[in-house]
């Protein structure tokens, strides 16, 4: 599958009452927190939702995938399967697994999917590359990348050029949280991430759309692709995006 998420045959929904066009200046951020093995090992996740948003009934669009989660290898709460079945629950036949500057969770959560649930689950592998300045979901890639405390400009170049040298592509994750009370400093510009190769911007995180974000991704020549993530860390919070995609192939 992940042969034909690049080229951007994406379109996002995001499916939320209470989702406006809410300036970045005025969201308020939800703490996340992973409430570790113990406390949700014995849990199971056997109910079915299905978005309703026209997209999802689109034939031409068959994939709705989830473009962020954690498994407990790194800060997460579910197993890899237990993040499997989440994701199947919540309607998702597509997932990115991104851990913190790792890719162990993801390659096991997609060997697991491939051996009992192919015919409902895709899972890609990623590195969620996490530092003082950004945080970026390094995807498809084969080996994880190096990341550093205080990275140069030139530095996360490097990681952004390597992620391709790597046949992966980049998604810039969760601005309003990166940029919130100065929770990473010295952020990079949106100008600055187009021009270095980002290939996707996270607009939709959790229960939070940035408009600004979007708006640029969407106004640049050529356009930016846009994507949705959950970030999922703990089942706790719902669902309020599927990105949708209309790949020639599913595998």
């Amino acid at each position: 599958m992940s042969n034909y998420i690049l080229p951007g045959l994406c379109r996002f929904l995001l499916y939320s009452l209470s989702i406006t066009a809410i300036s970045v200046c005025t969201i308020v951020i939800t703490e996340q927190f992973a409430g570790g093995l113990t406390s949700w090992s014995d849990v199971t996740f056997d109910y079915q939702y299905t978005p309703t948003d026209p997209y999802s009934t689109n034939k031409n669009y068959t994939v709705l995938l989830d473009g962020h989660s954690h498994t407990y290898y790194s800060d997460g709460s579910l197993s890899p399967e237990q993040s499997i079945q989440w994701h199947l629950a919540n309607g998702f036949n597509a997932m990115v697994v991104s851990e913190h500057n790792a890719i162990d969770g993801g390659i096991e959560t997609r060997d697991l999917a491939r051996k009992k649930y192919n015919d409902k689950m895709k899972v890609l592998v990623a590195q969620e590359y996490s530092c003082c300045r950004i945080h970026m979901n390094l995807v498809n890639i084969k080996e994880a990348i190096e990341a550093t405390a205080w990275p140069t400009d030139e530095e996360l170049q490097r990681v952004i050029n390597e992620t391709h040298n790597q046949g992966g592509f980049v998604i810039m994750n969760h601005r309003p949280w990166s940029l919130h009370d100065g929770t990473l400093k010295n952020h990079p510009t949106l100008e600055q991430l187009r021009d270095w190769g980002v290939d996707y911007f996270d607009v939709a995180h959790e229960n939070i759309f940035d408009l600004q974000a979007y708006q640029f991704a969407v106004q640049s020549v050529p356009p930016i692709g846009i994507i949705t993530a959950t970030d999922l860390h703990t089942p706790s919070y719902g669902v309020n995006g599927w990105t949708t995609l209309n790949p020639k192939k599913f595998h």
